[in-house]
């Protein structure tokens, strides 16, 4: 029975890739073959310019820090710490979405672009499909153009299938022509009897609005009228009644008077009757008592008269 060994080192990338090193020999073999395996993107990726040789320097970068964290570990491959160490270097070297392995799809095709129209067309057709810009020269748009036919599965050395392709692109092309063309037809009939319909409806109602702001017109103009000849029968009558009240209140305003002289004639008429009697009572009374002296002394002398011998 075949007994597993129990790997050095294991590393479990993000994007769900296992990694397992039964020793430091073997990543020290990976690391090389990697370096190997996109030399010719490390040739071409000055001259592609941009993005792409930004992408060059980021990938020696993390080659040369993955080598060095190598050597620490050799020096000590029994210590927990440096193998961790090793370990977060590589997991940070192909962590990121441009950073990928050689055995990536990308990379595949700008090395099969590369071995074909050279590395600068390689190096380019490998930035485009990782979207990264480029220097536009005749190589990096060759090596772009290959790159996306081959993505689509176009192979561009295969005279054939481009042209059945064009072909069908025509024929296709053709009949929705024809299609677009008939649909089109349709929707201008639709839209000329819409446009007839709808002209027509707005005839028909601008000249009911017309009618109804006519006959709506004639109501007020006819309320109004009727408004301003009550006004002005109003007027009219209140004007007459100013009139007549004019005298009625001059002849009200005198009877006033009247009667209030009357009423001061009748109280002077009472306090003169009243004084009147008064004095006439007290005269009678003067008149009555001298009257009586007079009798009395009158009646005394001819006493005294009689009694003289």
């Amino acid at each position: 029975m075949n007994k597993i060994e129990k790997p050095f080192l294991s590393i479990d990338l993000p994007d769900g890739y296992q990694f397992r090193f039964l020793s430091l020999d073997e990543i020290a073999n990976w690391l090389a073959a990697e370096r190997g395996a996109l030399q010719w993107f490390f040739e071409g990726a000055p001259q592609a310019g941009g993005g792409v040789a930004n992408l060059r320097n980021q990938y020696q970068n993390n080659l040369s820090n993955l080598n060095q964290a190598l050597a620490e570990l050799r020096n000590e491959p029994d210590n927990a710490e440096r193998i961790q160490q090793f370990a977060n270097v590589f997991t940070a070297a192909y962590s990121g979405s441009t950073t990928v392995r050689s055995d990536h799809a990308f990379a595949r095709i700008g090395a099969e672009i590369s071995q074909k129209d050279g590395s600068v067309a390689g190096a380019a057709a490998f930035g485009a499909l990782l979207g990264l810009d480029c220097q536009i020269s005749f190589e990096t748009t060759k090596g772009i153009l290959a790159a996306f036919l081959k993505q689509s599965g176009i192979d561009p050395q295969s005279p054939s299938l481009v042209s059945k392709a064009i072909t069908d692109l025509n024929s296709s092309a053709a009949a929705d022509r024809v299609r677009s063309a008939a649909e089109w037809d349709g929707i201008t009939e639709r839209a000329h009897s819409l446009l007839k319909a709808t002209d027509q409806s707005f005839k028909d109602q601008t000249a009911k609005i017309a009618q109804d702001t006519t006959d709506t017109l004639g109501r007020i103009n006819e309320s109004v009228d009727a408004s301003i000849k009550s006004i002005q029968n109003t007027e009219a009558t209140y004007k007459e009644q100013m009139k007549l009240r004019a005298p009625v209140e001059y002849w009200q305003g005198k009877g006033e008077k009247h009667r209030t002289a009357l009423k001061q004639s009748r109280r002077n008429l009472i306090v003169f009757t009243l004084v009147g009697s008064v004095i006439l009572v007290a005269g009678l009374y003067l008149l009555t008592m001298t009257a009586l002296t007079v009798s009395e002394k009158s009646s005394a002398s001819s006493s005294w008269l009689r009694s003289e011998p």
